[in-house]
């Protein structure tokens, strides 16, 4: 039996009167303004990411400047300091990735471009802070808690979802720090907290294997790897998604376009909203998956660096067309997928195991030969040259991953003794589109002819 330590978040909303509101923002406006000063600070000591440096340039000032805690003048000193890191280890990527390509012989195209992070000063604009647990605030009886300000320590109700109130009245909880934040289109404050709890998890009760191959015209195709009978296919397609970030991609490009002030108060409602849209699907897209494979073995593709791995097809009069593409490419998040499934799993007694992407799109399910040629012009048909087995790509890559997972527990199991093998046969495969909905789709895998289409693709 493993433990598998979850790190959950829980967003409280605080109750506070006018007066309570009114010094919540004086501490988080005090907290933004010392942070600039500490950004600007650090840019002109050459652009230094050290956090002892930047504690002893800025810690008097920021005291004495803006009446921060000591505890918060140094919170102000690390986020500034991992900004700058951040900024520093995406600068030094860049330059890795320009070098790699001025390498390359005959290369065509224009050569990636040089990030530029670090030619200003960051600016920090948001009204948020960090608390540290048992310094900075700490939970009272009566669903309270205690936040410093500027003037002290001030006591607060707070509301939630139950789930969470339960996990952190636990004696076992690990509760970690905390982020005060201010949405403005409600006027209202809350409060996340970070905390750790640990559930058991025994790879021997786990009922079932599942491979999930992440994709960008199928977000997640999963395929339950049975070894006695037929494995369930489920498939959440993505043309729905894209079509909404695509038009909130359109309607960013004509109010910069339009430049007009008007445009402009409309691009900061607007902002981030792709980004929120796609974090929504993607939670949507792991309580779907975990759901609907309680008590299972989840394997999913380690796709780390796959963005440098990929080739990038780019050059001076690119169409509209490959445009497009690249900035799909760029804004798919499987890293965030993935995050979402490893800490769902266990709460309903499953298990996330990364496991080697290599080939799992090229692999004949049927006869393991291994081969680009199987994949013709990388279309949505898998037709392996060597049997003639044909079958739905992505749903082979599901079936690859998953039996790589189960060779996984296998080996945890039996200590590398790889008895069985699944089976590959398959059927009942339910589409899912980006809302969510599910409907049954056609789908003839293990057959030498080929399948009709998935969803009229």
């Amino acid at each position: 039996m493993m433990t598998v330590k979850i790190v959950r978040s829980a967003k409280l909303k605080l109750r506070c009167s006018p007066e309570q509101h009114s010094r919540l923002l004086a501490v988080t406006t005090a907290y933004r303004d010392a942070q600039n000063h500490a950004s600007q600070w650090a840019f002109t000591h050459g652009k230094t990411s050290s956090g002892i440096a930047i504690h002893k340039g800025c810690y008097a000032d920021i005291r004495a400047r803006y009446g921060l805690a000591s505890q918060l003048a140094c919170s102000v000193r690390d986020s500034v300091s991992a900004a700058y890191k951040t900024l520093w280890t995406m600068t030094k990527q860049s330059v890795a990735r320009l070098k790699a390509a001025q390498g390359q012989v005959g290369r065509k195209g224009r050569l990636p471009r040089l990030y530029r992070g670090l030619d200003h000063a960051p600016v920090f604009k948001a009204l948020t802070l960090d608390y540290h647990y048992g310094r900075d605030y700490s939970f009272k009886t009566g669903r309270q808690v205690s936040v410093m300000t500027l003037e002290g320590r001030m006591t607060l109700g707070y509301a939630g979802w139950s789930t969470h109130l339960e996990d952190l009245q636990r004696p076992d909880t690990e509760i970690g720090a905390a982020k005060l934040w201010y949405d403005r289109p409600k006027k209202q404050w809350y409060l996340l907290v970070a905390y750790t709890v640990e559930k058991p998890v025994v790879v021997g009760e786990l009922k079932q294997v599942v491979g999930v191959d992440v994709g960008q015209r199928y977000h997640a195709v999963t395929k339950v790897i049975d070894p006695v009978g037929h494995g369930k296919i489920t498939m959440f397609e993505g043309s729905s998604h894209r079509k909404k970030a695509d038009h909130v991609q359109h309607l960013r490009t004509k109010l910069q376009a339009k430049g007009t002030r008007s445009a402009k108060r409309r691009l900061v409602s607007i902002s981030a909203r792709e980004r929120r849209f796609t974090a929504q699907r993607n939670h949507v897209l792991a309580r779907q998956i975990v759901d609907a494979n309680p008590l299972a073995l989840i394997g999913m593709e380690e796709l780390t660096h796959i963005r440098e791995r990929t080739e990038r097809r780019s050059r001076p009069k690119a169409s509209m067309k490959q445009k497009k593409v690249n900035r799909v490419r760029s804004t798919w998040s499987y890293a965030a997928l993935r995050a979402m499934v490893t800490y769902k799993a266990p709460l309903v007694g499953s298990l996330v195991t990364a496991v080697d992407a290599r080939y799992t799109s090229q692999t004949c399910p049927r006869c393991a030969h291994v081969s680009r040629e199987n994949r013709p012009q990388g279309r949505e048909r898998f037709a392996c040259v060597n049997c003639g087995w044909s079958g739905h790509a992505d749903v082979v890559g599901a079936t690859n991953v998953g039996m790589k997972a189960w060779q996984w527990k296998l080996e945890q199991e039996f200590s590398g003794c790889l008895s069985a093998i699944p089976s590959r046969e398959a059927e009942d495969v339910t589409l899912y589109d980006a809302e969510g909905g599910a409907h049954p789709a056609v789908e003839a895998e293990g057959s030498h002819k080929p399948a009709t289409s998935v969803a009229g693709r």
